[in-house]
């Protein structure tokens, strides 16, 4: 579940940034719940690819989270704009949303994004990008839940068949949004209803289709993410050993 974001203040800071404020009605017990665990959960992060929290604070009977801004928007809105990714700029930002996943994921205890998708990576200055809204997320000490949360296109098979699932159920959606950087398009496509999406993620034993134009390595590289047993998939620590990033992100360096 996403907090809609409402106009941007300026807002004292040390930056003396502008940043984006999310809020809501304190009546609104749901929502209200959701934007309180993300303060609790940011509060305690400190990481260049994760947005950075700067405070909260309750006005008119509503609860405002301010938030670090970035002025380039989310990876889904670039796409929307200019389309798919080369491998280059695909590989530079997977590797550093993986680093921001590697550092949740090896907390103590452990945070459980549990809505990674395009539009939670938002893009600052120099091509940097940063994991966003932990509206969702849990932090514990048990390596495994069973709340079902997220978006249904990126979510892993075990999450939607209300199966338990842990930090391996983040790498699945991030592999989905590999290949939403590869195709500018959702992961497997759209569905006519959600119960369509709910049996064919859930349910059978394929895997979103791959990005057609990219190279064998990056389509080794998603498919590490996106293994329907998810003992098999990947960490983020492995992943960021990956041949592909190396591959590129060298090229990438030396023209």
């Amino acid at each position: 579940m996403a907090i809609q974001p409402v106009p941007m203040f300026e807002t004292p800071s040390r930056s003396s940034r502008q940043v984006p404020i999310n809020s809501l009605d304190r009546r609104d017990a749901q929502f209200k719940e959701a934007l309180e665990n993300e303060v609790n959960i940011m509060k305690a992060l400190q990481h260049p690819h994760i947005v950075a929290y700067l405070g909260h604070d309750y006005m008119d009977e509503c609860l405002f989270l301010y938030l670090e801004h970035l002025p380039g928007g989310s990876i889904t809105q670039a796409l929307n704009e200019f389309g798919p990714f080369d491998e280059s700029l695909m590989a530079s930002y997977a590797r550093q949303a993986l680093e921001g996943l590697e550092y949740l994921h090896t907390c103590e205890p452990a945070v459980i994004h549990r809505d990674i998708k395009g539009s939670n990576i938002l893009i600052g200055d120099g091509d940097t990008v940063k994991l966003a809204d932990f509206g969702c997320s849990k932090r514990t000490d048990e390596t495994l839940t069973h709340t079902m949360r997220g978006s249904i296109p990126w979510m892993a098979p075990e999450v939607l068949a209300h199966a338990r699932y842990g930090r391996a159920a983040d790498l699945w959606s991030f592999g989905c949004v590999v290949i939403e950087m590869g195709t500018a398009n959702i992961p497997w496509g759209r569905f006519e209803h959600h119960m369509a999406a709910l049996v064919k993620i859930g349910l059978s034993q394929e895997t979103p289709p791959l990005p057609e134009q990219v190279s064998l390595q990056c389509k080794d590289f998603i498919s590490s993410c996106v293994r329907r047993n998810p003992d098999e998939r990947l960490t983020a620590t492995e992943l960021l050993h990956h041949e592909w990033l190396a591959m590129v992100m060298d090229a990438w360096e030396d023209p």
